[in-house]
Parts: structure tokens; C-alpha cells; sequence
């Protein structure tokens, strides 16, 4: 379970440098989606640890992000549930 944890990190990491690498080298800005009010570190870790190693598998994500945001209790604050659990990992992947 810990090598694909650690595939799939390395997965994101790679196609993380791979879309700065190309905007870097592209003459135009590439606009990014507004991201609201930034989350604490160790909410947005774990949202991404959530997406990463286990949501990118489902084929229905709405109702694990429905049940899984509920978990998200001070001092992890979620505020707009599971849309906002969405938005986060969507921001991430802009970037």
C-alpha cells in the first residue's frame, strides 16, 4: 500500500513540474482559477493526500466527497464542504 502511495505521489509531483515547467516556457500568462481564502497547511495536505491516494480511483466522486468532508472538523475547518474540498484539489491542479 505504501509503493502506491508513493507512485501516486510521485505522480502528481512529476505532472505538478511538468505544467510549471510549460507555463514558464510559454510567452503568454496562464490565469489561474481564484482561489478563495487559502486553508490551513494541514487541511490542504490531507485533502490532497485524500484526492491523490485514493478519490482519483472512484468513478462516482461526489458521494465520497459528500461523506468525506463531513470528517472535516476544527481545527480542520472546511468551510463550504464538499464543493469546497472539490474546488481545492481543482486549484491544485491548475497550478
Amino acid at each position: 500500500m505504501m509503493r502506491y502511495a508513493d507512485t501516486c505521489y510521485k505522480q502528481m509531483l512529476i505532472k505538478y513540474f511538468t505544467a510549471v515547467c510549460s507555463t514558464l516556457q510559454d510567452d503568454e500568462a496562464v490565469a489561474l482559477p481564484p482561489r478563495p481564502k487559502p486553508l490551513n497547511n494541514i487541511t490542504s495536505a490531507l485533502i490532497l493526500s485524500l484526492s491523490v491516494c485514493y478519490r482519483a480511483r472512484l468513478h462516482e466522486r461526489a458521494p465520497y466527497e459528500d461523506q468525506i468532508s463531513r470528517f472535516f472538523n476544527p481545527p480542520l475547518v472546511l468551510p463550504g464542504g464538499d464543493q469546497r474540498f472539490n474546488d481545492e484539489i481543482k486549484w491544485y491542479l491548475y497550478v
